[in-house]
């Protein structure tokens, strides 16, 4: 049985044991905020059909124009703000896919009210409004969970297959590259308070597909990061790189960039690679997957496990299943996130322990 359909079964069968009326009771789901990978969750929604869109909101004008194009969004109530939204609307999940700043204060205000939460990622741009979300979890039982969509991609889940197989032996290396056209001048992710920074929007989905394809964890970083020419985007850094200590000595490193010409073929260059003392599994988009082993040809890995779903996992999660993330090292990979941001921050080589 495959991921998706084992989390929806779970759904499933979490209703039914809370007797014939809950299974068929709607799940109303608010979205706050438009901004990011909201097609993560509106993607799936044909798939769980109890769950209706019924409230949007988005204080960006010109993206609530559009709107009630949407087909998507049919029929949802659209609202200027996540404050008019909350104080107008019941619902039974948000989905936050707001700026990075104002995340954590919407997220929160729905955990509070005892709602669960899915959001884009990262979940907080300080360490003090993530440990009031982990307090939320941890002390008060809310559900929460967050977009870090690499974790369900095919080619990522055939390397973490190959390393809890053995296939690889002890992992000492991982590297793992995001390079992204840049951004149009006035974009959100123009402004340092709706953007916060480069590496905790796209080097947490790195740091935490290192961490969770590897099985290691990181102990030390150090940061460099900078913007150079690209005047346009503002306080955006275009190059990125972090060096992490793993827990065995080994190493990781993290490329990011927004330097990606406009006439590449697509939008964003993701690379992994996985190294150990037993072979090496590495993917580009142009190879795919590829595993070398001691004493045997490179070959591509071509049966691929089925995609996953983090929203149909959540919705599993909030009617009794298992969390799609761990929560602790949903945790986790925001705090490395976020202390690695911070070693980069006024030139220098700073390690930081983790």
């Amino acid at each position: 049985m495959n991921i998706t359909r084992r989390a929806f079964t779970l759904a499933s069968a979490a209703a039914v044991s809370s007797g014939a009326a809950a299974q068929d009771k709607p799940v109303r789901l608010a979205m706050l905020g438009t901004v990011g990978h909201p097609g993560e969750i509106l993607g799936a929604l044909p798939r769980a059909p109890r769950v209706r869109l019924t409230a949007v909101s988005e204080d960006q004008p010109a993206i609530r124009a559009r709107l009630s194009r949407n087909r998507a969004m049919e029929g949802a109530r659209i609202y200027a703000s996540a404050e008019e939204l909350l104080a107008k609307e019941e619902f039974d999940i948000a989905a936050v896919c707001n700026d990075n700043g104002a995340r954590a204060g919407v997220s929160l205000a729905c955990l509070r009210r005892g709602i669960p939460v899915i959001a884009e990622k990262p979940l907080a741009l300080t360490l003090g409004d993530l440990a009031s979300l982990r307090a939320e979890v941890e002390q008060r039982g809310r559900k929460l969970t967050s977009l870090l969509k690499m974790r369900t991609d095919p080619w990522f889940l055939a390397i973490r297959r190959c390393v809890e197989r053995g296939e690889l032996g002890e992992v000492v290396q991982v590297s793992a590259q995001k390079s992204y056209k840049a951004m149009g001048a006035g974009d959100w992710r123009t402004q340092a308070e709706s953007f916060g920074g480069t590496l905790p929007w796209i080097g947490i989905d790195l740091i935490d597909l290192m961490r969770w394809t590897s099985g290691r964890e990181f102990t030390e970083v150090a940061t460099l990061q900078n913007r150079i020419g690209f005047e346009a985007i503002g306080p955006v850094d275009n190059s990125v790189a972090s060096l992490f200590r793993l827990d065995n000595g080994g190493m990781a490193t993290l490329r990011i960039d927004y330097l990606r010409t406009p006439g590449a073929p697509t939008h964003g260059d993701d690379r992994l690679r996985v190294a150990g003392t037993e072979g090496i599994a590495e993917y580009t988009a142009a190879t795919g997957v590829t595993l070398q082993r001691r004493g045997q040809a490179p070959v591509q890995v071509k049966e691929l496990p089925e995609e996953r779903s983090l929203f149909l996992e959540f919705l599993a999660h909030v009617e009794g299943g298992p969390a799609p993330i761990a929560y602790p090292d949903l945790f986790r990979s925001v705090e490395i996130a976020l202390k690695a941001w911070e070693s980069g921050k006024g030139g220098g080589l700073k390690p930081v322990r983790l």
